[in-house]
């Protein structure tokens, strides 16, 4: 009798622990599942081979909350505008499929209505995703990276909306997500202006999409590296910076595309106060995505964002009229005159502002043309930048 008791006994209590064991696998199997690499560089590169690349676009913000601003400028409305054009240059490619989160006017209606229907399910996914990361990090599966950079808290919404964005790219199949900033830094006063230069956020090593992030963030660096100056920010000084919990570039796991999270710059830097810098910095993004797609001969001018164009006016020093400025300051570059050679990109970005820079810039191209001038811009100069341009 005592041992027919012993034996309900150890079957009851394998019962019991069976399937707590077999709950306990499943999480570590179901956590393990989700962190696998399944995106590389190779796969996103065959995509592009078979014509089927898969983009989506997502300018920072929106217009509720509408990041930093300067003199009136609001991020929100920068980024949009480089969103739209950024838009244009993969749209009329066609090798990409491209999808745009927000422009000027603000979310798109699929999107709208996405993070409203789809808020509980955007709910559940962002549970499930930390209970997965959080069960990597107690069984110490997984280290997390220090986090180099402070990123600003974000309210629930402002969470439904960024995760929703990976769910939606999940679901989707996308091959790589760009979120598209504008900088600043924190307790910057308005006359302030201690920084510039762009820089690139990815995902920390840890995180499934890093191979790939990396990869792609390599490339923009070494194109926008050519034209513009990187941050002079002492932790973005690599221009490249990992992110474990940046939620745009997959905090958590809970992205599998490439995530980039470009910086352009800072608000306050004048490249982004005129519409054609602003077609730069798309053309530029553009220009970074055929590099790593090993496409990069596709593009036969380097400033085809701006030629060809014609200048009807003549420029003086300081004059206001940034569009004609930035045009004239790319063409010198093109040709070799700027920025001036005692001077760097970082002195002399192609900005809009006719200063220094550009008057010895000028000065160098009259001298190469046989033009009389100490670095004005007058009717001979701009006769010979409209024959060459």
């Amino acid at each position: 009798m005592k041992y027919k008791i012993f034996i309900i006994i150890i079957v009851l209590l394998f019962g019991l622990i069976t399937p707590l064991l077999w709950l306990n696998d499943m999480r570590n199997y179901l956590a393990s599942l989700f962190f696998v690499n399944d995106l590389t560089s190779a796969d996103v590169r065959a995509h592009y081979q078979q014509g089927s690349v898969s983009i989506l676009i997502v300018p920072g913000h929106d217009n509720k909350n509408y990041g930093t601003w300067y003199k009136g400028m609001k991020e929100v409305d920068l980024v949009a505008e480089i969103g739209e054009n950024l838009y244009e240059y993969l749209a009329r490619d066609g090798r990409f499929n491209v999808t745009l989160v927000r422009n000027r006017n603000g979310y798109t209606q699929e999107f709208s209505d996405y993070f409203t229907k789809q808020k509980n399910n955007i709910a559940f996914f962002i549970r499930s995703v930390w209970t997965y990361f959080n069960e990597l990090t107690r069984t110490q599966q997984i280290a997390i990276s220090p986090q180099k950079v402070h990123h600003n808290r974000v309210n629930r919404k402002t969470q439904i909306a960024l995760y929703g964005i990976n769910k939606w790219a999940n679901d989707h199949n996308i091959d790589i997500v760009l979120h598209l900033h504008l900088n600043d830094y924190s307790g910057r006063r308005s006359w302030e202006r201690k920084y510039d230069g762009f820089s690139i956020y990815i995902p920390s090593k840890e995180l499934p999409n890093h191979e790939v992030s990396q990869e792609l963030a390599r490339h923009l660096r070494k194109v926008f590296s050519r034209y513009w100056a990187a941050s002079n920010l002492p932790v973005e000084k690599s221009a490249i910076i990992e992110s474990p919990l940046l939620i745009a570039t997959g905090a958590a796991g809970s992205l599998r595309s490439a995530g980039v999270l470009m910086e352009y710059g800072y608000i306050y830097e004048s490249r982004f106060h005129t519409d054609l810098m602003l077609k730069e910095a798309a053309f530029r993004t553009y220009q970074g995505l055929l590099a790593f797609f090993m496409d990069g001969e596709k593009i036969a001018d380097d400033f085809s964002w701006v030629f060809p164009y014609e200048w009807e006016r003549n420029i003086s020093f300081e004059s206001r009229l940034k569009e004609d400025i930035a045009a004239a300051q790319a063409a010198l570059f093109e040709l070799g005159f700027y920025p001036p050679p005692d001077m760097t990109r970082r002195q002399c970005p192609i900005n809009g502002n006719f200063r220094t820079c550009t008057k010895k810039a000028l000065a160098n191209f009259q001298k190469q043309m046989g033009i009389a001038g100490n670095g004005e811009f007058g009717p001979k100069t701009r006769a010979a930048l409209n024959k060459l341009f």
